[in-house]
């Protein structure tokens, strides 16, 4: 059995209450591994959740907004529980700015690995290179290549959907799609509107708005008419999880150079089918004319709504099931530790 202390970010609850990626999978993490045996403490903001036969430790109210020092609240948590840090055999950071790190520099034994869940900013990462292994963790193989062209080594370990969160449901699906995510100009929700348009379909935005631009966020509700269009800000999971089990399809349409996306595999797991935009690790998420399409632009997603009713229901179940479920995420994260422990660093 190991100790481990899994270390998350400064903005969100985890789970988060609504929208957030980062702090689901931290959370699931912890949760994973607790349940197979491993005492596991999940630091996390104040009002996170205890991971079952885990443990929560609290350093902060969460920031909740996008325009904050996110480098100076992830250093005011690190301050805050770093001396709690030396029990520990493992530690994981799923945070922003690799706060571990920095407790590696003060404790050489320490082992340290940090999952990023997004692009490096060079800014902060690129300056100079610590005299220790990373032990980075990418989310998918097309992030691995990217932190590669960057100059940093690292092994994948892909996000997980705990399925028990997503049941199938046997109700009839209506002729609506569905879109979900961030109400930001690299997610597209534009984009959405415009292909359920051509396609003279009713289309349901359930809009996370930890966003950036608030002007972008007013454009879009403008978009939307309450009823051939409808925007529901900040669902929770419950209300997510019934317009996935209904919805005809779910669009995802990222720009951003995608470096995983759990929303395709939150849909797949409700057995719902999904038509992507071809964007970063998109081709490892949805499988092409088996859980969905993927999609070079407008016209290519309207036409492949022609045959989406085509694709299993149960196909889309199975795929999450075999390649995404939480079971399957924290078997990798326990393969990268037994690595770090026996000496076999990146």
């Amino acid at each position: 059995m190991m100790k481990i202390a899994v270390l998350s970010s400064s903005m969100l609850n985890s789970p988060p209450k609504n929208y957030g990626g980062l702090e689901m999978i931290s959370y699931q993490v912890a949760c994973g591994l607790a349940e197979l045996g491993h005492k596991t403490v999940l630091f996390a903001t104040n009002g996170s959740k205890i991971p079952p036969k885990g443990f929560l430790v609290e350093f902060g109210e969460a920031k909740g907004k996008v325009h904050c020092d996110w480098l100076e609240a992830e250093k005011s948590s690190y301050n805050k529980i770093k001396d709690m840090l030396t029990e520990f055999d493992i530690i994981l950071g799923s945070n922003w700015f690799g706060m571990e790190y920095a407790f590696k520099a003060t404790h050489p034994n320490a082992h340290v690995c940090h999952v990023h869940h997004g692009g490096l900013s060079m800014e902060y990462w690129g300056r100079s290179k610590p005299p220790f292994k990373l032990n980075l963790i990418a989310i998918s193989k097309w992030m691995q290549k990217v932190y590669e062209s960057q100059g940093f080594s690292s092994r994948v370990c892909y996000n997980g959907v705990n399925l028990s969160d997503y049941p199938v449901s046997h109700e009839k699906r209506s002729e609506r799609l569905l879109w979900i995510g961030r109400i930001d100009t690299f997610k597209q929700p534009d984009y959405a509107i415009r292909v359920a348009q051509k396609a003279n379909l009713g289309l349901d935005i359930i809009g996370g708005t930890f966003i950036q631009d608030t002007v972008y966020l007013e454009k879009i509700k403008g978009m939307c008419d309450g009823k051939k269009i409808t925007f529901t800000p900040d669902a929770s999971h419950e209300v997510k999880l019934k317009f996935l089990q209904t919805c005809k399809a779910v669009l995802f349409t990222s720009k951003m150079g995608e470096p995983l996306g759990l929303v395709p595999l939150e849909a797949n797991a409700c057995a719902c089918p999904v038509l992507s935009t071809i964007d970063g690790a998109t081709p490892e998420t949805v499988k092409n004319g088996e859980t969905g399409f993927l999609c070079a632009n407008e016209e290519e997603m309207v036409e492949n709504l022609k045959f989406i009713d085509m694709i299993s229901p149960k196909k889309c179940r199975q795929w999450v099931e075999e390649n995404f479920s939480v079971q399957t995420m924290t078997k990798a994260y326990l393969a990268r530790f037994d690595e770090i422990l026996s000496g076999d660093e990146w």
